[in-house]
C-alpha cells in the first residue's frame, strides 16, 4: 500500500519540470526515459528554459544504431548498456527541430548548422551486479541507496521486468509480481523514468514512475514499482 504522503516525489516538487504523460506507439520507452532524464537535468539546472522547446525523442531514435533494436520491428532496444554512448557521441536536438514521428527507418541525422545540439558529460548504466556493489553484503541497499540520490538529482531512467500482472494494476498499487510469475521469464523490459520513491507501512522501498501509456492508466498514468523488481538504472550529468 502506498504511503500517505512520498517520501520524494518530482511530480509534487516541481511538476512543471516534467514533461505531460504521452501514450506511445512503438517500443520506445527507452528514448522517451533517457530524453526526459535528461532535459529534467538541463531545466532544473537552468541550462534550458523551463518554458522553452523540449528536447527531441525522435533525434535520439534516429541516432540509434539499428542492430540495438528487437527484430519485431517495433522498436523496443535490446539491450539497455548500449544507449549511454549514443546519447554521450550525438546527445540531441530540441523537439521543434526534430519532431517525434516515431519512425524508425532513419538510420543517422545531423542537426543543420547553427541547430544547437546538447550533450550531457555522463550517462552510465549501473547495476545491482556491478563489481561496485557485488562484493557487499549489504549490495541491495548500497546500490538502492545510489538509485535513490539520483532521482534526487533529477530523475532516473531504470528498467523493469514485466509480467501479467502489471497490466492488471489499477490506481496506486504497487507492481509486485507474484512468486509463480517470478518462476517463469518475464515477458518483456520496460524501461521508464523513475520521479520519485518513498516506504510502505512494511518499510519496503517502492519507486514512483511515468508510465508511456496515457493518463487513463494507473495513478493518472503514474505507477509504482518495490525496489525488489529494480536492478539497472542510468546515471547522468551534465
Amino acid at each position: 500500500m502506498l504511503s500517505k504522503e512520498m517520501h520524494f516525489s518530482w511530480r509534487l516538487v516541481v511538476p512543471c519540470l516534467l514533461r505531460d504523460i504521452m501514450t506511445q506507439g512503438n517500443d520506445i520507452c527507452w528514448a522517451i526515459a533517457f530524453v526526459r532524464q535528461f532535459e529534467f537535468l538541463l531545466k532544473k539546472n537552468h541550462r534550458m528554459d523551463k518554458d522553452e522547446d523540449h528536447l527531441s525523442v525522435q533525434y535520439f531514435i534516429n541516432n540509434t544504431p539499428k542492430q540495438f533494436m528487437e527484430k519485431k520491428g517495433y522498436g523496443g532496444i535490446m539491450d539497455i548498456t548500449c544507449l549511454p554512448s549514443v546519447l554521450l557521441d550525438h546527445g540531441t536536438v530540441l523537439e521543434k527541430h526534430c519532431p517525434l514521428s516515431e519512425t524508425l527507418q532513419v538510420t543517422r541525422f545531423n542537426a543543420d548548422e547553427g541547430v544547437t545540439v546538447y550533450k550531457p558529460s555522463k550517462v552510465r548504466v549501473r547495476s545491482l551486479y556491478d563489481k561496485e556493489f557485488k562484493d557487499d553484503v549489504d549490495r541491495f541497499h548500497r546500490f538502492h541507496g545510489s538509485l535513490i540520490h539520483q532521482i534526487e538529482v533529477g530523475c532516473a531512467t531504470a528498467r523493469i521486468p514485466i509480467y501479467p500482472s502489471y497490466y492488471k494494476l489499477k490506481g496506486k498499487e504497487i507492481y509486485c509480481p507474484s512468486k509463480a510469475e517470478l518462476k517463469k521469464d518475464e515477458l518483456h523490459g520496460h524501461i521508464v523514468l523513475f520521479t520519485g520513491y518513498s516506504c510502505d507501512e512494511y518499510n519496503k522501498v517502492y519507486y514512483q514512475f511515468q508510465e508511456t501509456a496515457g493518463t487513463s492508466v494507473g495513478d493518472e498514468g503514474y505507477h509504482y514499482v518495490y525496489a525488489d523488481f529494480v536492478e539497472v538504472y542510468v546515471e547522468m550529468a551534465l
